[in-house]
């Protein structure tokens, strides 16, 4: 099985409760740091969004 193991129990518990552990599977072969550094540098906690130059984008479970 690719992806990531989660060795926390309480963690493992509450994802498997989640229903969301299938996505553990997922995997990718390739990460392009550079493009998740420049999301986590322009993500605001206080408005759950990502401000960008072209404005301002929140993700939504729809979009997932």
């Amino acid at each position: 099985m690719k992806g990531a193991i989660i060795h926390h129990d309480e963690v493992r518990r509450l994802v498997e409760g989640s229903g969301l552990l299938p996505l553990l599977k997922c995997s990718y072969e390739m990460i392009n740091k550079g493009l998740i550094s420049a999301f986590v540098e322009r993500w605001h906690r206080d408005t759950n969004s990502f401000h960008l130059p072209v404005g301002e984008m929140t993700v939504t479970l729809d979009d997932v």
